[in-house]
């Protein structure tokens, strides 16, 4: 009989001892596989989800200001993007919400995606209406569908906030009906798959988009013919790569008006060009565009602020002029404003202020007489406007005429110097000015006849950093930069003779597009990274997995130990004939080897079972965990191999370490039928003991070490702690229980008494191994369990912040809801208001 001949004839005689060891294998495996299938399908349900919501969108451009939705006709037609990518759609992608009934019986869904897309968005990918959208439809996912408890055809109601150039939040913003609304029909519900679950961020949530025609969007936001995103598709499904992105972003040509940009040319009072944007402030991207085209030294910086009152004197003899425009400028001999009798430009200090001859002789004011300017802060509060205070206290230094001896105007009488503003700079008087804010001053018929004759032309100037110092906002300070068309500079094409369309040609090529928000998002490509993740979950399901891993080990040991012994008498006899030890541990081992092989493959097969167990539950049970069901089963060929291969290592290993201590027993003990360890000499023990406390310090060390950490530790990294700390906890223990259990025949306190619980201590310690290994299986599971339950949260105080009720809003509160004052210009009524004064 050969080797292989009484491997596979123990294997049939032992069948039933094979069968128990086979299973155990089988679990271990299929725990190790079914943790490296979860993570794969979660990775691959990403993936998927990733591609289903993008159909072929690769690319986003998406800009802060909304641009010519004829941008997008440039991308599908230029000759570089061809090979990479095959359309490109403008949209409005927005937030708002809708509305169904009136009254008591009216429900509302915020919180919502809204798109203007054309009818061609749905050939980009799956789903989408049947029949489309008709210029007075929506489509509504089935989600927002139920929560509103609509179905076509039935009216709804939609706000969108309005696309206002000047922030809510600045001096000169709207606060107060900030939104838009239309009714419309419910032209399609559609399920929540290919397009319908389209969004910019990589998200399992379900998504709650409504699709809008994009020319109704611009009708309603008053933005024809403009957009805010465009979609563009790829020919290749993973993202057309970086050689694409950087073709795409070499082709982005915008022009100024794509900013909200716009260049002027005025001839009188001087012969300048100016640069001004619809947002008041220029964006610094734009300015440091002007500066690299033109030279910083041939640009003239402004900043025209509102003042509320100028004054000066006290008490009675005060005087004062009410809402007069105010410029920050450093002077050049060629644009001014502020020049002397000789020519000369006028430098100002920081403390320094020039008047006009209209405010000066209005003011009674001569040269050194101190001037106090009042305005309402950059930014309001809570919908509120402050003025500064204290309010800044200025030397006059100069005083600048409007007009020169033969009439005409100087170039400190320029109305150009403040951007245009609708509502203001185009109406007849200042009574007329629509503005967010109540006219307190009193406004006198002499300052409508200013209005009527000067316009917007400063009554005052400082300094260019006092300016910035003063009325700097997060937005920006610069009103708008001014420089002279015929002044050669740095950059000569920008010389006499260059027209305002090739000065616009000109000055949007130096602008860089991204520094003024304008971007690509590679959607596609940050989708399927964000898929991948940074967040290795197979080894995360690994790590809640591991006790059970080693639970399954440890009976898979125990297991074949307890096959072997009762082998005792016939490793015994093998021995006896002459067969050593190591050709008796080698013939064991081959049989634990087929044993360990048919329990991994039997084990990669319930380890496909177990993961898909673990996604059902995901999807059913435990959907808390991961919000939305979005997780199905993908198997990859990598991870079957890797839990087969790793199954047979792992059980191989721990059936040798059970074969080597048997093959060394005495071959009498073994012919005896008695495979029982003998004690260890005493000169044993005592090594053995050393050597156990040396290592159980280094072990209680490890576990204070970790503990320590995870006081430290975020996210993963102190859920590792707690396992780490926990898994060298039980060593630790188990090593200590061992330990124990093989000096406990010499305790003498054992061997004094004779009772039931000596003779159950000293079973226990008749095989040390053997109930090591049967305490640390139950300890495995132990504490497992209480390791999930340890995690369980309640909800608390500390949870909610305190809070019972959380309210969210689609568009900006600016007044402070916990005042009275804030809750009337919100809307609310008296009866309200009472009630919650009452909180």
């Amino acid at each position: 009989m050969n080797a292989w001949q009484y491997t596979f004839a123990s294997l049939r005689h032992y069948r039933r001892i094979h069968i128990a060891v086979v299973l155990g294998v089988a679990v271990a495996t299929a725990v190790l596989t079914g943790a490296l299938l979860v993570g794969d399908s979660v990775r691959g349900s990403l993936r998927d989800l990733t591609l289903e919501r993008l159909g072929k969108i690769d690319t986003v451009l998406v800009a802060q200001h909304p641009f010519r939705a004829a941008l997008a006709n440039e991308f599908t037609t230029s000759a570089a993007l061809k090979p990479f990518f095959s359309a490109a759609e403008p949209a409005f992608f927005l937030n708002g919400s809708l509305q169904a009934g009136s009254g008591k019986n009216a429900r509302r869904a915020t919180n919502l995606s809204v798109l203007g897309i054309p009818s061609s968005f749905w050939s980009l990918g799956e789903g989408g209406p049947a029949l489309g959208l008709d210029a007075d439809q929506v489509a509504i996912t089935e989600p927002i569908a139920k929560e509103l408890g609509v179905h076509e055809d039935d009216d709804i109601l939609l706000r969108l906030p309005m696309a206002t150039a000047i922030p809510a939040d600045s001096t000169l913003g709207k606060k107060t009906d900030t939104s838009l609304g239309k009714v419309m029909k419910v032209g399609a519900v559609l399920p929540v798959t290919g397009l319908a679950r389209f969004g910019l961020a990589p998200t399992q949530q379900l998504p709650r988009n409504v699709f809008v025609p994009l020319a109704t969007v611009q009708q309603l936001l008053k933005q024809p013919k403009k957009a805010n995103v465009i979609l563009v598709a790829s020919k290749s499904v993973d993202g057309a790569g970086s050689d694409a992105q950087a073709a795409l972003t070499k082709s982005l040509k915008p022009r100024l008006e794509d900013y909200g940009v716009t260049v002027t040319k005025d001839t009188r009072p001087s012969d300048a060009y100016g640069v001004s944007a619809d947002q008041l402030v220029l964006p610094e991207g734009v300015i440091q565009g002007v500066y690299k085209y033109l030279g910083e030294k041939n640009v003239q910086p402004v900043v025209t602020y509102l003042a509320n009152t100028i004054s000066t004197g006290e008490g009675t003899a005060k005087r004062k002029i009410p809402y007069s425009t105010i410029t920050g400028v450093d002077s050049t001999e060629q644009l001014g404003p502020l020049l002397d009798d000789k020519g000369q430009p006028i430098q100002l200090a920081d403390d320094e202020i020039v008047l006009n001859r209209w405010a000066a002789d209005d003011l009674k004011a001569k040269i050194g007489d101190a001037i106090t300017v009042t305005y309402y802060e950059p930014e309001s509060t809570h919908g509120k406007m402050h003025e500064h205070d204290p309010p800044p206290v200025f030397k006059l230094r100069a005083i600048a005429e409007l007009k020169t001896a033969d009439g005409r105007p100087t170039l400190a009488a320029d109305p150009n110097l403040t951007p245009e503003l609708p509502g203001v700079t185009d109406q007849k008087s200042i009574s007329d000015w629509d503005l967010p804010f109540e006219l307190v001053e009193k406004v006198r018929a002499k300052d409508e006849d200013y209005w009527r004759e000067y316009r917007t032309t400063p009554k005052a100037f400082v300094s260019l950093a006092t300016a910035k110092r003063l009325w700097a906002s997060r937005w920006g300070t610069i009103s708008l930069v001014r420089f002279q068309g015929t002044d050669s500079g740095q950059n000569k094409d920008a010389a006499a003779g260059s027209t305002l369309k090739n000065l616009d040609r000109q000055l949007a090529a130096a602008i860089d597009p991204a520094k003024v928000g304008m971007t690509f998002l590679p959607v596609k490509e940050l989708g399927l990274a964000a898929s991948a993740g940074t967040t290795p979950f197979e080894w995360l399901f690994l790590g809640f997995s591991i006790f059970l891993i080693a639970a399954a080990v440890m009976l898979v040991a125990l297991l074949f130990r307890l096959g072997i012994e009762q082998r005792a008498m016939e490793l015994g006899t093998l021995a006896a004939t002459g067969i050593d030890r190591h050709t008796t541990s080698r013939l064991l081992a081959r049989e634990g080897m087929v044993v360990a092989a048919i329990g991994a493959s039997v084990g990669v097969a319930l380890g496909v079972l177990y993961a898909w167990l673990m996604i059902f539950g995901l999807r059913t049970w435990w959907l808390a965990a991961v919000s939305t069901p979005f997780i199905h089963l993908h198997t990859r060929w990598q991870s079957l191999v890797a839990g087969w291969f790793t199954g047979i290592v792992v059980s191989w290993v721990t059936i040798r370490w059970s074969i080597r201590r048997l093959v060394r027993q005495p071959v009498n003990r073994l012919v005896s039928g008695n495979a029982l360890s003998q004690l260890s000499q005493p000169a044993a023990q005592g090594k053995r003991g050393l050597i156990w406390r040396i290592s159980s310090i280094v072990l209680l060390a490890l576990v204070a070490v970790q503990c320590a950490a995870g006081f430290f530790l975020e996210g993963e990294s102190k859920a590792g702690s707690f396992f780490g700390s926990g898994f060298t906890a039980l060593v630790l223990l188990l090593g200590e229980v061992g330990y124990r259990l093989r000096h406990l025949r010499r305790d003498r306190r054992i061997n004094r008494s004779f009772s039931l619980q000596r003779l159950s201590m000293l079973n226990i310690a008749r095989n040390p191994g053997r109930s090591t290994l049967t305490i640390g299986l139950v300890a495995a599971a132990s504490f497992l369990i209480a390791a999930v339950s340890a995690f369980r949260l309640e909800t608390s105080n500390g949870g909610t912040g305190g809070f019972e009720l959380t309210a969210t809003s689609d568009l900006p509160i600016h007044y402070d809801l916990d005042t009275v004052d804030g809750r009337r210009e919100l809307g609310f009524s008296d009866e309200a208001n009472k009630k919650l004064a009452g909180w």
